[in-house]
């Protein structure tokens, strides 16, 4: 497989970094998957300690990743239909799933519970509390 950035104009070694780079990123995160299912185990008792550190440091990347994203984000004012259109493409990519999944637990999972909350949205009236004798 080759690097996208062959085909770019540079140098070549501007191009071998860049390939190098995006090729250390998922063995990056491949690594850290696999050090994270055995670090509670290799730390012991300093895990509590250690979670928080690496906690902190995880979200202090995550920082850095977002904001070097948003100095990349540029939007041409001349093409506002396409982001509209890029827009309701990404909500319905995040929203649907969410939905199917929610109305799956709900259809088919939680049948009885699902006849009383629509019994109960439709009548308006709450369940009548338990008499205790």
């Amino acid at each position: 497989m080759q690097c996208a950035a062959w085909g770019t104009s540079g140098s070549y070694r501007s191009r071998v970094t860049t390939c190098a780079r995006s090729s250390s990123i998922p063995v990056l995160l491949l690594a850290g998957l696999a050090l994270s299912q055995f670090l509670s185990d290799l730390l012991g008792e300093k895990y509590a300690s250690a979670a928080l550190v690496i906690r902190a440091l995880t979200m202090t990347g995550l920082a850095f990743i977002m904001i070097h994203v948003g100095f990349e984000f540029h939007i041409d004012k001349t093409q506002l239909r396409k982001y509209g259109w890029d827009y309701v493409i990404a909500f319905t990519a995040a929203t649907f799933p969410w939905v199917f999944v929610t109305l799956y637990f709900v259809l088919v999972m939680l049948t009885g519970v699902f006849i009383v909350i629509v019994n109960r949205l439709i009548t308006g009236v709450p369940e009548k509390p338990a008499v205790s004798a």
